[in-house]
């Protein structure tokens, strides 16, 4: 049921950067399905740049504090650009409704597909513990991105 819980709230905390980050984009003239296409990859864009930086500089801990200040800031977003949500909402459902722009059309499906396997799978399977979890673990424990002494060969 944690684990559950917890891919809720990663699925949750991802709708929220790519919905204000999108109407972000689309205040800029965009057209909506590109702002959000954009608004997925400036969310992953985002995370993987603060989850480095804070292993770079040798502080995995404060990940939690940088997570939480990209949510704020997601969070201040929505609400400056709230007025635009039901136009935004509008434009999906056209888009959705005319597949106009295919490959975004894929985009979308793999990205609702990869939520619902987050909260279907969790990563506690055999080949998660055996092979990824402990590799990540040890970056956090050595605080680097960089492992010199473990040997990547099997």
């Amino acid at each position: 049921m944690i684990d559950f819980a917890i891919s809720l709230a990663i699925v949750s905390e991802l709708a929220l950067c790519i919905v204000s980050i999108g109407l972000r984009v689309r205040s800029l003239g965009r057209s909506t399905p590109h702002a959000f296409a954009c608004a997925a990859i400036l969310t992953m864009a985002a995370w993987s740049v603060a989850a480095q930086t804070v292993l770079i500089i040798g502080r995995p801990d404060l990940y939690y504090f940088v997570d939480a200040g990209i949510v704020v800031f997601c969070l201040a977003t929505l609400r400056q650009y709230r007025n635009q949500l039901g136009a935004a909402t509008g434009d999906l459902r056209l888009f959705l409704a005319g597949w106009r722009e295919f490959p975004l059309f894929l985009l979308i499906i793999a990205i609702c597909y990869l939520a619902v396997q987050m909260l279907l799978v969790p990563p506690a399977n055999t080949d998660g513990l055996d092979y990824h979890l402990p590799r990540v673990l040890l970056m956090i424990r050595e605080k680097t991105l960089i492992l010199e002494h473990y040997n990547n060969m099997r």
